[in-house]
């Protein structure tokens, strides 16, 4: 009998399209429900708006924050299917 294979959806949110921001972090969050990722990412994006504001940031640029579905791949079901389509 076949293994069943389950996928989660995750939500994560990317700062300027980039899950991990440069080497400056080993860890993400990750949400199960889109519609409160969104609201911490509104909330979060307003936190960046405010702090580019601050004197000390006067002309840094300020990051573009959204929220995006992942879907988890169990590492057992990478390595016997999606393993030779991975760059």
């Amino acid at each position: 009998m076949a293994k069943k294979r389950v996928f989660r959806k995750v939500h994560l949110i990317c700062k300027d399209n980039s899950i991990f921001d440069g080497d400056k972090f080993e860890m993400v969050n990750m949400y199960r429900r889109a519609e409160y990722a969104n609201k911490v990412c509104a909330g979060q994006q307003q936190l960046a708006i405010d702090n580019a504001k601050m004197e000390w940031n006067k002309g840094n640029p300020v990051p573009i924050l959204s929220m995006h579905g992942f879907y988890l791949v169990h590492e057992s079901l990478y390595d016997e299917i999606l393993a030779p389509y991975a760059k």
